[in-house]
């Protein structure tokens, strides 16, 4: 481990980037420890497999041992590994399997997870990587004096905690260390060293002196907010501020009023500091003579108030100020005694007294000043033509009919204003001027195509394709395309392109490809391609491909690759390979490779692939017969003969290109034939078609043996127990311990 062993915050003034310097360096040795402490070096990840238990591939020598725990971190793909700790089944130097007890008895199961996609580290862990420094009883401390470091620039401490400083006994001391520099907390606040600087500036002069408040006559207080702080004078009316040159003095001059002299009315009693001025004018004010001419008996004064009798008089006309003339009336006045005349200029002419109302109680003014107000009823329009004096009354068009138009005398049966009907419709016979349709709350309401035709509650909504339908809540809700056709619950709800059908609650719901057909309940719902049929529960359920088929509960339901086909109850259920073929209940059900073929008849049995290519028939009936079934490999046909001709090859003696059987010569040119048989072999071993060599039923050999195999070189050579050999002189068997031999002697 390689730690920095110089960390230093500096000498006092302490400087915050120099001591973040010091933690960061303090950050990058425990960050050194934990990486040694934890376990091994990391290894890059190439793979993992979707099984169980999943298997781990490394670019380079694992290291583990059986049992090791290990921890996953960075893959992407197979995302459900990462942060997870697990115990390592070591299978070769790069691979190992996946477990969650370190008895490797519990596989962890990958076949649900994300396929791999790339990248990911491992790191084997021991002993010390549960170290807990949360529970440490001790004090930490470096090994030298001023030579370790803690954290570094790229490895810092999200947070450092120390004790507050308290003036009990064995807290005086809490608090912050840089180098002799004692740093306290105390209540919240950090209390530095006395003669602390700031960028080399001390914090507080205690050279100096400040007041800290400034007393005001009127009793407020300024308070400084801090030692930086500063007050400022401002000069008000009449008040001028002067500062001196040093500006270390400040002069108040009055530049307002500076003197006082008496005038006419007043009088000041001195000129200047403080003055009293007095009015010795008019001290009070009242109006004390009659109107002239017929006012006689009339108050003096009547009809004009005064606001005071002294200082700052008002005088307010509380009468008549204007009399004016207005349509036959006319108005005149008397300039001598100041009586005015209000005469009737305009002669009478007809009115109506009442109005009368037909079957109603006729209208009568109150008053001459009365006014009679016209009001629109239900249904009515009143519309004022005041350059022509002229009121028209009309009937208002858009209203909502209400009546016994359908037999409801008290319903809302058409609505005017929003133009549509609310009432109920019975009628054997609808038709329309459309040629599109469009029934239901926001059902076709933007942009739907000609004769289209769209039913249910935001069926068809928006951008709906020609000849399309839409029949349900939300069926082909946005985007439809031309003669789509989505009937149900939510059924080609997004994106159901043309010519495609989904007829079922969900089904061929986002994103149906054209032409393609989903039926049942959430058949096709996610991202069904082109040309794909998915009819059953949940068939092709999410990301069917192209021009693929399922038919059944749950057939082809998740990742169905393009052209394969899938019948029968969950048959190819996950992630089928493309061109392949499974018939019945589970059959393919997980992962089918591409190309194969499953026929499954076992009742809720999974049969799956191994291998790209395979052919899998389950169950097949065991009987004995005279016939052979065939493969011709080139032209792919099965078949079967009586009389097969061929020769058979294999790994009956460990060796794939032996020569077994010939059928041509009807021999077995073998030397030696080893293994277990469970049938019986006739023909022409011995040259007798009839003859029984090996009773595969009862475990014997019925038949001469006569190999030509070479003796054992010793007694302890490896061969499988029960094996026979002989030469000129013995008969040799191996047994459980070793080899056995029996002499051979002569003709007796």
């Amino acid at each position: 481990m390689a730690y920095n062993t110089n960390i230093t915050p500096g000498n006092p003034p302490l400087l915050w980037d120099k001591f973040k310097s010091a933690l960061d360096e303090v950050n990058a040795n425990f960050v050194t420890i934990g990486a040694t402490l934890a376990g091994g070096e990391q290894k890059t990840i190439t793979n993992t497999t979707q099984a169980s238990p999943v298997v781990v591939t490394t670019s380079t020598a694992h290291g583990l041992t059986d049992g090791q725990r290990v921890t996953i971190t960075d893959v992407v793909g197979m995302t459900q590994l990462n942060g997870n700790t697990y115990y390592a089944d070591v299978l070769t130097s790069n691979t190992f399997a996946l477990y969650t007890d370190a008895g490797i008895s519990s596989a962890v199961n990958g076949t649900g997870f994300t396929a791999y996609a790339s990248g990911g580290k491992t790191q084997g862990l021991n002993e010390f990587s549960t170290l807990n420094l949360e529970a440490l009883t001790t004090s930490v401390k470096p090994a030298d004096d001023a030579q370790k470091v803690l954290g570094d620039a790229t490895h810092k401490w999200k947070e450092v905690h120390v004790a507050e400083t308290l003036a009990t006994a064995g807290n005086e001391d809490n608090g912050l260390y840089l180098g002799t520099a004692h740093v306290k907390g105390e209540s919240g606040k950090v209390d530095l060293p006395f003669g602390s600087t700031i960028n080399g500036d001390l914090i507080i002069d205690p050279e100096k002196r400040y007041f800290r408040y400034i007393n005001l006559d009127d009793g407020d207080i300024v308070e400084a907010d801090h030692t930086n702080d500063t007050l400022s004078f401002y000069g008000g009316t009449g008040v001028q501020l002067v500062a001196g040159s040093d500006a270390d003095s400040i002069t108040f001059i009055n530049d307002g009023v500076t003197q006082a002299i008496a005038s006419t009315g007043i009088t000041v009693s001195s000129a200047t500091g403080n003055v009293t001025f007095t009015n010795t004018g008019v001290t009070s004010a009242q109006n004390t003579t009659n109107i002239p001419g017929r006012a006689t008996g009339r108050t003096p004064g009547e009809g004009v108030t005064v606001s005071s009798t002294t200082g700052a008089v008002q005088f307010t006309n509380t009468g008549v100020l204007e009399v004016q003339q207005g349509f036959g009336i006319t108005v005149s006045t008397d300039p001598a005694t100041g009586v005015v005349t209000v005469s009737n200029g305009a002669p009478a002419v007809p009115t109506f007294q009442q109005i009368a109302v037909d079957g109603q109680t006729s209208l009568a003014a109150d008053s001459t000043a009365d006014i009679l107000t016209f009001e629109p009823g239900y249904g009515i329009g009143i519309t004022l033509d005041s350059p022509n004096d002229k009121i028209t009354i009309a009937v208002d068009s858009k209203i909502d009919i209400t009546g016994s138009v359908f037999a409801d005398d008290s319903g809302l049966l058409v609505d005017g204003v929003e133009g549509k009907i609310v009432g109920a419709v019975d009628t054997t016979s609808l038709r329309t001027s459309e040629s599109k349709i469009a029934l239901g709350s926001s059902a076709g309401e933007t942009n739907q195509g000609s004769d289209a035709i769209a039913i249910g509650e935001q069926a068809g909504q928006t951008n709906q394709g020609e000849d399309a339908v839409a029949i349900g809540d939300e069926a082909g809700q946005n985007n439809q395309g031309a003669n789509a056709i989505a009937i149900g619950y939510q059924a080609g709800e997004e994106n159901q392109v043309s010519n495609a059908i989904a007829i079922g609650n969900q089904a061929g719901e986002t994103t149906q490809g054209s032409a393609a057909i989903a039926i049942g309940y959430r058949a096709g719902e996610l991202t069904q391609l082109g040309g794909s049929v998915a009819i059953g529960y949940q068939a092709g359920y999410n990301s069917q491909a192209e021009e693929a088929v399922a038919i059944g509960h749950q057939a082809g339901e998740t990742n169905q690759a393009a052209s394969s086909i899938a019948i029968g109850d969950e048959a190819g259920q996950s992630g089928q390979g493309g061109n392949a073929i499974a018939i019945g209940e589970r059959a393919g059900h997980l992962n089918q490779h591409a190309n194969t073929i499953v026929i499954n008849a076992q009742t809720e049995t999974e049969l799956n692939t191994t291998q790209t290519g395979e052919f899998i028939v389950k169950p097949v009936r065991n009987a004995v017969g005279t016939t052979m079934l065939m493969y011709n490999a080139t032209t792919g046909e099965v078949s079967y003969t009586g009389s097969p001709v061929t020769d058979i090859k294999g790994s009956v003696f460990g060796d794939d290109s032996t020569l077994l059987i010939d059928a041509v010569s009807s021999t077995i040119p073998a030397a030696v034939l080893n293994g277990t048989a469970t049938i019986d072999i006739r023909g022409s071993v011995f040259g007798d078609d009839s003859s029984v060599v090996i009773d595969g039923a009862t475990g014997t050999v019925t038949g001469k043996i006569a190999p030509n195999s070479a003796a054992p070189g010793s007694e302890t050579e490896a061969a499988e127990v029960g094996e026979i050999r002989v030469d000129d002189s013995y008969v040799y068997v191996r047994k459980s311990t070793g080899w056995g031999r029996i002499a051979i002697g002569g003709w007796v």
